[in-house]
């Protein structure tokens, strides 16, 4: 004989009854262990290597650029190499030899400055610690002309005790600084580089995985500059680099944004002999010619002012040591 059908039927959902609740306990074990790892991974300090988007990073500012110098002029004039070159000597009055070529005291001051538009592109390390709301940055390099070189007008300042000069004869009153334009100049490159090994900052929670954040790292900001076929590099000169933006983590992938308006100025002392270079002057008594002379400079003091917009938009993948 058969067994009953409804003896059956309830055999099949008590059977199913307990197959739901092993479902359903361990669903309830998968979920809980996909929560307890993403409050792991708030908790800890992760790493993301960042880079910089070229096409949507760039800076926007007015650049003012003070070199500021003192040193001496002495005329081209060389017996052997160049005796139809000039040659110089302080004073107004008095002999000048046939073989006289004297220095004479002077301040040189170069200023350069204008509108800069350009990419930037680099990299850096990023460090985020949701749990704690903290951020780190390290390793921070970026180069600010990274679309090309700029032109920007530049001029100089002489400023000399009296002298005059031979091949051609000129006199040069000293006490009144002479200020040549000396037309478009080629700043060539611009970057800044963290100094120190990390800087730290705060995270504030939006929503969900995405953090307003404000940083401040101090940067190295150096340069090249092409002047009167001269090239010259413009020593590092430390500045505080403020960062605010919104930042938003993933598990692998982070994605950063800052657009921060810049007012910076800062000057940095200097004691640095630079290269010997030429520079033509145009006579003054009488006008009309042009004295060749070389530059002997000692490198005082370089002050930078920007005034403008930095945007800064980033990606980074999470760091596999």
């Amino acid at each position: 004989m058969s067994p009953p059908l409804v003896a059956a039927d309830s055999g099949d959902r008590r059977h199913k009854g307990k197959g739901n609740a092993m479902s359903f306990r361990y669903s309830g074990w998968a979920c809980s262990l996909i929560v307890a790892c993403a409050a792991t991974a708030r908790a800890e300090s992760v790493r993301y290597d960042c880079r910089f988007d070229a096409s949507r990073s760039g800076l926007s500012a007015n650049i003012g650029l003070h070199v500021g110098t003192t040193g001496a002029l002495i005329g081209n004039w060389d017996e052997l190499n160049n005796p139809e070159g000039t040659r110089t000597k302080p004073g107004l009055f008095g002999g000048f030899g046939d073989r006289e070529n004297l220095a004479v005291d002077l301040s040189f001051d170069f200023d350069l400055g204008g509108r800069v538009d350009s990419a930037t592109a680099g990299a850096f390390r990023l460090r985020v610690k949701q749990g704690r709301n903290l951020i780190r940055i390290a390793d921070l390099d970026a180069d600010l002309l990274a679309g090309g070189p700029v032109t920007l007008p530049a001029e100089v300042t002489l400023l000399t005790d009296n002298f005059r000069t031979r091949q051609p004869d000129s006199a040069y009153l000293g006490g009144i600084p002479i200020t040549l334009p000396l037309g478009e100049i080629s700043l060539t490159a611009l970057r800044m580089t963290q100094t120190e090994d990390r800087a730290v900052g705060a995270l504030t929670p939006i929503e969900g995985n995405r953090y307003a954040f404000i940083i401040v790292p101090i940067v190295n900001l150096s340069g090249q500059f092409t002047v009167l076929e001269n090239t010259f590099d413009l020593p590092p000169t430390p500045l505080p680099l403020p960062l605010t933006g919104e930042i938003e983590i993933g598990p692998i992938f982070v994605h950063l944004l800052s657009i921060q308006p810049l007012d910076l100025s800062q000057t940095q002392p200097l004691d640095l002999e630079l290269p010997e270079f030429p520079l033509d002057l145009p006579t003054i008594l009488p006008p009309g010619d042009t004295a060749h002379l070389l530059m002997r400079l000692i490198l005082d003091e370089v002050g930078f002012v920007f005034q403008g917009e930095l945007r800064t938009e980033a990606d980074g993948v999470i760091h596999h040591p």
